[in-house]
């Protein structure tokens, strides 16, 4: 058994520089020069979130808001369902739920 184990343990030491073990440096753990920077994904049925003014254009374009009373509510109605805590239900509007 002894024998076995100092066999194996000087055939490791022995491949160790083909594996990769030997002089070179290892590859850096990030990439220095990124592809791309500043990504943003966004999905056509939820609000865009980068600043306060593209949320209320997506939640108008959501809602189909065309008056200045529908773009209120539209707005008003997706600030709650972003901000507010409901147990993983929508939040309700004078007793009934509503969709997200």
């Amino acid at each position: 058994m002894r024998t076995s184990v100092l066999t194996l343990v000087a055939g490791v030491l022995a491949w160790s520089p083909a594996l990769g073990a030997g002089d070179k440096p290892a590859p850096p753990p990030v990439c220095v020069t990124p592809a791309v920077t500043d990504l943003r994904v966004t999905s056509d049925r939820w609000p865009d979130g980068t600043d306060l003014r593209q949320f209320g254009l997506d939640a108008c374009r959501i809602e189909g808001a065309k008056t200045d009373e529908e773009k209120a509510l539209a707005v008003w109605r997706w600030m709650r369902r972003c901000t507010m805590r409901t147990n993983g239900r929508s939040p309700r509007e004078r007793g009934r739920w509503v969709d997200a």
